[in-house]
């Protein structure tokens, strides 16, 4: 009896969470020849903020991420032809 884990971010649909369950089971039905019907495919979703890469939490790459476009749209309106 396989069990995957998937451990993502929050945001997918749950037609995205659907395909990707079905396509896991696949996978280890082919590869690990593994009966789907014993095969378990848990899915994890974490919020930004409760997930941190090199020391700096998701949530501020969002925010560092509309800073940056938000200073873009500010240059672009500053230097565009009127």
């Amino acid at each position: 009896m396989p069990v995957v884990t998937v451990e993502m971010l929050v945001g997918r649909t749950l037609d995205q969470k659907r395909e990707l369950s079905k396509k896991i089971t696949d996978v280890m039905r082919e590869v690990a020849k593994a009966d789907p019907k014993d095969t378990y495919v848990v899915i994890h979703e974490v919020e930004r903020e409760n997930w941190a890469i090199a020391g700096t939490l998701f949530s501020a790459f969002q925010e560092q991420a509309l800073l940056s476009l938000k200073s873009l749209f500010r240059f672009l309106l500053l230097t565009s032809p009127h």
